[in-house]
């Protein structure tokens, strides 16, 4: 994602950013004004960085889904458990991938924004890599305490892990008022069922 170090006024227009889809704002409503007011920037200093609003508030949401990726990297790696780093994965996907505004906004930018939408293709490659080192770090705990069977390879973790987590995504959607009491039996059934399948040996091997 963004891998430069950004100026402190580009730092403070996205900030401005994150803080109006935060309070509940479409990304039609938001006006370049409402942004370089919120952090106290001019529209002429901002368009020096930006060709257009969608790009700005495109570009904000990556910088923002790439910091939330990397505090996730890091509490996975301060897990000690299997168990743990999937109930780390759980509460990132509920609170940043289906709660967080900005994800949701992001793909209500204009089609027509030809900048936004080489920013939306770009950065979405960058989030595939982010989800495969956090996929690596889950296999790599899993090994080291033989929570993972020893002939299941990377690519095989993958397919069966991916779907799995997706699936919890899938349930919140789906149920959208469901209680901390529901989400938490959810959450140790798919983790349980995960581990359980881990745990034994590849019912196919694939060549």
């Amino acid at each position: 994602m963004e891998k430069r170090t950004l100026s402190e006024k580009e730092l403070l227009l996205y900030q401005a950013v994150i803080e109006l889809l935060d309070e509940g704002m479409e990304v039609h409503q938001i006006k370049v004004s409402d942004i370089t007011n919120r952090a106290g920037v001019g529209k002429g200093t901002a368009y020096e960085y930006f060709s257009s609003k969608e790009e700005m508030i495109a570009k904000a949401i990556y910088w923002h889904g790439n910091q939330r990726f990397l505090e996730l990297v890091e509490n996975l790696k301060r897990q000690k458990s299997l168990k743990d780093q999937l109930m780390e994965v759980f509460n990132f996907i509920e609170n940043v991938v289906y709660k967080d505004n900005g994800c949701r906004q992001l793909f209500k930018l204009p089609q027509s924004e030809e900048k936004a939408q080489k920013e939306i293709e770009e950065k979405m490659k960058s989030a595939r890599e982010y989800a495969q080192t956090v996929l690596e770090l889950i296999a790599k705990q899993g090994r080291e305490e033989n929570s993972i069977h020893p002939e299941f390879s990377d690519f095989q973790i993958q397919a069966v892990a991916f779907p799995a987590l997706f699936g919890y995504f899938v349930y919140l959607a789906q149920f959208e008022h469901v209680s901390e009491k529901s989400k938490e039996s959810m959450r140790e059934f798919t983790c349980a069922n995960l581990l359980s399948i881990l745990g034994k040996k590849p019912a196919v091997t694939l060549v």
